[in-house]
């Protein structure tokens, strides 16, 4: 995956007559994605494309680097005829198809979750926020097993074995009773330098791994992955051997297991990956494995 820049269209047709209507939502979606990273639509394309566009950035990264430069288009003709400048803004641009999103009424992308708080059906802000945590092994296995009914049962079971009880059966209620021991692991256990990924054992038995093709963003994963690892550790405290063979082997069953066909995640492909001892799922772009999650499913 090179490091162009990413070319954003919010389709959609022009003039007051459509303002607000159902089928500009992709240049609505644009308005609020140049409003969160501080651009503005003053400059018209270049070349001939019929577009105005705003440059900005995707974030910052782990440090305080300039994420990905984001270019956000909104052509100027009607929806039915697009194409011409979407075709135009990538050639003038340099933006290759897999870097190329379009935004438009009626264009779904799934994103799989899971509810973690049975209990409360009301939201609390209408805006998504990032938690400080990644949810603990044991729950992630069950979300991959048994699903939603599985995440609740390991909720269920987490928050009577911790005595972190709440009226709504909230997974975030047993992160904060512990948070201070959560705290202590993560600042006995630094990132190292240059790492995207980690073989997680807790009282001596192998119960996870996960890889991140980028160390820059495993970085910025670090902390909440590692919250959610300490969150199973604290049930069975004290120190045990790793069992390094075990490892070696588990990293070997994983290279050798077999995937999936895969669904489509956004630009990558969501696929299982299921072997002898090993099950779990890798996002791939291109020929690249973006993200890796794999559970043993033997002891160690």
């Amino acid at each position: 995956m090179t490091d162009g820049p990413w070319l954003v269209v919010g389709l959609g047709n022009p003039g007051a007559k459509y303002a607000g209507n159902r089928h500009n939502v992709g240049q609505m979606v644009l308005d609020e994605l140049a409003k969160r990273t501080g651009a503005s639509f003053g400059s018209k394309a270049g070349g001939r494309a019929q577009a105005v566009v705003a440059e900005g950035r995707m974030g910052v990264l782990p440090g305080g680097v300039p994420g990905p430069r984001l270019l956000l288009a909104k052509p100027t003709t009607y929806m039915n005829v697009s194409g011409g400048p979407v075709s135009a803004l990538a050639q003038y641009y340099d933006v290759p198809v897999e870097r190329t999103i379009l935004v438009h009424a009626q264009s779904k992308t799934p994103v799989p979750v899971n509810c973690v708080e049975r209990g409360r059906w009301s939201y609390r802000s209408q805006q998504f926020a990032t938690a400080p945590r990644a949810a603990h092994p044991q729950m992630r296995r069950m979300s991959r097993e048994s699903g939603q009914a599985g995440v609740w049962a390991e909720i269920s079971a987490k928050s009577a074995r911790l005595e972190a009880a709440s009226p709504t059966d909230a997974v975030e209620a047993v992160y904060f009773k512990h948070r201070s021991s959560l705290e202590e692991y993560l600042a006995a256990l630094p990132r190292q330098e240059g790492q995207c990924g980690a073989i997680v054992a807790v009282g001596g038995r192998v119960v996870c791994l996960d890889y991140v093709s980028r160390s820059e963003v495993y970085a910025g994963l670090y902390a909440k992955l590692l919250r959610g690892y300490a969150l199973d550790a604290v049930e069975q405290p004290g120190d045990a051997p790793v069992p390094e063979d075990y490892a070696r082997r588990l990293v070997r069953r994983i290279a050798r297991a077999k995937r999936g066909l895969g669904t489509q995640q956004g630009l990558g492909v969501d696929r299982d990956v299921a072997g002898r001892g090993v099950a779990g799922s890798e996002l791939v772009l291109g020929d690249e494995i973006v993200a890796l999650s794999v559970f043993p499913t033997g002891r160690a």
